[in-house]
């Protein structure tokens, strides 16, 4: 609780010094996210997977934005996100 009331400024210059420190934190990140750790973890890399509608593929590797690499009989394809509805593993034939 305040003693006095801090001023109509307050809230403004809380919110900017939020957003400043978000900023920074999510470019530290940026830098800072050890892909080759996260991949050596993930469970995904080195097998079969579907992913909506009719995608299939073996998922190879991640890329520097994020995107899950999958070598596809077309070649690699990029699956990010917004675009995967459902990836599942495919028993190995």
């Amino acid at each position: 609780m305040l003693e006095s009331d801090p001023g109509r400024q307050a809230p403004v210059d809380l919110a900017l010094a939020w957003a400043s420190r978000l900023l920074t934190a999510l470019d530290d990140l940026a830098t800072s996210f050890d892909r080759s750790a996260y991949v050596e973890v993930c469970d995904t890399i080195g097998h079969r997977i579907t992913w909506m509608p009719d995608g299939e593929g073996r998922a190879v590797g991640i890329s520097v934005d994020g995107a899950l690499i999958v070598e596809t009989a077309a070649g690699q394809e990029m699956i990010r996100s917004g675009a995967v509805r459902h990836v599942r593993r495919v028993p190995e034939s």
